[in-house]
């Protein structure tokens, strides 16, 4: 009895299960069927939206290029037709008597269209050349020009307005658009508006073509229509079309007003800019219904035919499943659990992967956009940045004054912080650019409106103070203006030489350099610095890297002014234009060579090819060399950024030897690099260049100093590095088997007297 009763309970679950398993089996197929159906409607929707929105943007895009077309043709054609008749008629004029001339060009001018033709008797013939189209701007506009000498006392013109060409093209575009049609029913149409205020407003634009209302050509509209929905769309698309200069637009309109119904219209506009003209066309989105119930019909047919086979196999499934599904479900169950897992695992790991994979994809990206296109030091938009970007806009070359000093007294990373500070200060002002050396850049649309930011930021700097070591940095800056960069740089250079004048905007009549009263003022102060003995040696370290001491020590010119020291940037390149420049090399000789004939250590000066080829300072030279008895001790240095002639100085180089001198090639690196020239001319010493030692973190130019280090060594050469500022570079160029160092690490220069 209890066995009967657990079957017949049975059979009741069972028949329970089948009609509930039935009832949610048809609801899940027809949410099923409903959420398909409205999936493909929202796609179907999307899809056709998007196709003609591609459709009227390309119709649009396709106008302009037939816009842009007919222009090229048209102008094509009259400067054509104004070679062949310069050619026709000059031959006819070329064979008759010259006093039917103006008969003759006044007769067949009539007959031209659009070109004009005069005749006029010249006495610079050679200023015009034959058959050669002139481009000239007039009161009257753009008009092309062309001449023909005749008997080469007579002058042929023919000329022809752009204005009247342009006329042409517009008639011819407009004809165009009146009769444009596309789409497969020819519905589509173009739309062509001449835009009078860029800004809205009443009659900001004036109806030139609209087929379908040929009726509105010529009227005048403005941006207070409302649409279906009471939207002022006018206004919309004339904040896009001012901002972007071509965009979608969406708005509402009644087809048919008796039926009170919304049609949704999507319109694509683009701003052609010669003509100031609004080029668009639309198209209405809501034939999609059509299509949209169609495919309901199919869906709703479809799923009547599933339905019919589901019960037949529900039927069978639930006959089946009854007898196999009490003992397969919990297998399968296990099976499934099992594959869950590991996909859920191996989904784990591939969004891992992705997640790191995609980082780094950025990384990289923002790593090589950064190498590009900003500076290293300041972390500015660099040099390329600003060619990139200054492209038919006027641009400002910003210069530090005398930053090379600021350097010099304090340090290249005292330099580079100045650098850091300066350029944040400008970007308080406008968009900086960090160029070359103590030079920045700012953009701009006008050469009024860059000045006026430029004056600004000069008249604030008055009362910025830079604060380094406790002291009080002033920055003082000059300023080139112009659209061009070698232009902003010869303004730069100009405003250099004005004191009142800081900013210069460029023009064809600005002087070039004017140097006179700069070069005669420090010629007095160079000449008074000889007289009262105030050109001084400084002398700065050179470290053997081995041993950390140190060996010899470099002589540097310095000039004492009102107890100021200058270095030779201030003054050394106007002492050679002025003829004083031997007599301060031999007032360093003989300082020098004094004070190390009684030092037990090794010293370098540094010789010029103008030294090298002034016979009388060798001589004066080598006499110093024997008087003082510095033969084994002394270092001749050169500088390798100079165009070295070896066949002009081969004779003094090898008298050097004689003398036991050593050579030295400085400031390796920054010049020619010419490896040749270490073998001519017999170098022993190789100093490379602190622009090279100052980037040795950059890996490129750590790879290229290890190259040339090592080369260098191949050859037997004694290497100092240059600029040596930190315990990290000294670290770096003594792993690269750099055998000395010179630079502020070790000290700055200081006064030969303190020996």
């Amino acid at each position: 009895m209890v066995k009967d009763k657990i079957l017949k309970m049975n059979k009741y679950f069972l028949f329970l299960f089948i009609i509930l398993f039935s009832l949610s089996s048809i609801f899940i197929i027809l949410s099923v069927s409903d959420q398909f159906y409205q999936t493909e409607s929202l796609a179907i929707q999307k899809n056709y939206t998007s196709s003609q929105k591609e459709l009227i943007k390309n119709q649009v895009y396709q106008f302009i290029a037939f816009i842009d077309k007919v222009r090229k043709n048209e102008k094509h054609k009259i400067l054509t037709r104004m070679k062949l008749e310069m050619s026709a008629i000059g031959d006819i004029l070329n064979k008759i008597d010259p006093k039917y001339y103006k008969i003759i060009v006044k007769d067949i001018s009539k007959k031209v269209p659009i070109l004009y033709m005069s005749i006029t008797k010249t006495t610079k013939p050679q200023k015009f050349k034959n058959n050669f189209i002139y481009k000239k701007k007039t009161k009257d506009g753009i008009k092309y020009c062309m001449y023909r000498l005749i008997h080469h006392k007579y002058l042929l013109t023919i000329y022809a307005y752009n204005q009247a060409i342009e006329k042409i093209s517009k008639k011819i575009i407009i004809n165009r658009a009146n009769n444009f049609k596309y789409g497969i029913k020819g519905d589509g149409y173009i739309i062509i508006t001449k835009i009078l205020k860029f800004k809205g407003g009443n009659n900001f634009a004036k109806i030139l073509a609209l087929r379908i209302k040929p009726q509105m050509v010529g009227k005048m509209i403005s941006d207070t229509k409302k649409d279906a929905r009471g939207e002022f769309y006018r206004k919309k698309y004339m904040k896009m079309l001012n901002k972007y200069g071509e965009g979608y637009e969406s708005y509402y309109f009644f087809k048919d007003k008796s039926n009170n119904k919304q049609y949704h219209k999507i319109t694509f506009f683009k701003i052609y800019k010669p003509y100031n003209w609004l080029v668009a066309t639309g198209v209405y989105v809501d034939d999609i219904e059509s299509i949209v119930n169609g495919k309901k019909i199919k869906v709703e047919h479809s799923l009547i035919q599933i339905l019919k086979y589901y019960f037949i196999l529900l039927s069978i499934f639930l006959v089946v499943a009854y007898f196999f599904t009490k003992y397969g479900n919990k297998n399968i169950e296990k099976i499934i659990k099992k594959y869950e897992k590991e996909i859920k695992e191996k989904n784990e790991k591939l969004k891992t992967i992705n997640d790191n994979l995609e980082n780094e994809v950025k990384r990289k990206t923002e790593e090589l956009i950064e190498r590009l296109f900003i500076d290293n030091l300041t972390g500015f938009p660099n040099r390329e940045k600003f060619i990139t970007d200054s492209k038919n806009k006027y641009i400002a070359i910003l210069n530090i004054d005398s930053f090379r000093e600021i350097n010099d007294f304090y340090g290249v990373k005292i330099g580079d912080k100045i650098l850091i500070e300066v350029g944040e200060f400008l970007s308080k002002y406008a968009i900086v650019y960090k160029l070359q050396a103590d030079e920045y850049g700012i953009i701009g649309m006008r050469a009024s409106s860059l000045k006026h930011i430029i004056d600004k930021i000069f008249e604030n700097l008055k009362n910025k103070k830079f604060i380094v070591n406790n002291e009080e940095i002033i920055i003082n800056m000059k300023a080139g203006i112009a659209t061009r960069l070698s232009n902003a740089d010869l303004a730069l250079k100009y405003a250099k030489l004005k004191k009142n004048k800081p900013v210069i905007v460029y023009n064809k009549n600005l002087p070039l350099l004017k140097e006179f009263a700069n070069n005669l003022k420090w010629k007095k102060i160079i000449v008074k610095a000889i007289e009262e003995d105030n050109i001084l040696p400084f002398v700065q370290p050179i470290v053997n890297n081995k041993t950390n001491k140190i060996d010899k020590y470099e002589c540097l010119v310095r000039l004492k002014d009102d107890d100021k020291i200058y270095t030779p940037f201030f003054f050394l390149d106007i002492a050679k234009k002025t003829s004083l420049y031997t007599e301060i090399q031999k007032i360093m000789v003989e300082k020098s060579f004094k004070v190390f004939q009684k030092l037990d250590c090794k010293f370098s000066i540094n010789l010029s090819m103008e030294d090298f080829t002034n016979y009388t300072f060798m001589s004066f030279f080598f006499n110093k060399i024997r008087e003082h008895n510095v033969e084994n001790k002394l270092i001749v240095e050169l500088l390798e950024d100079e165009m070295i002639n070896f066949e002009e100085i081969s004779a003094q180089l090898q008298k050097l030897k004689e003398f036991n001198v050593q050579l030295a090639m400085d400031d390796f690196g920054s010049g020619y690099s010419n490896f040749i020239y270490l073998e001519k001319m017999n170098i022993d010493i190789v100093k490379i260049d602190g622009s090279i030692i100052k980037n040795i973190d950059d890996p490129r130019i750590y790879a290229i100093l290890s190259k040339m280090t090592e080369l260098l060594k191949e050859l037997n050469l004694e290497v100092v590095g240059e600029f040596i500022e930190n315990k990290e570079i000294l670290s770096k160029i003594t792993e690269l088997g750099i055998d000395y160092s010179q630079g502020y690490y070790f000290g700055q220069p200081f006064d030969i007297r303190k020996l």
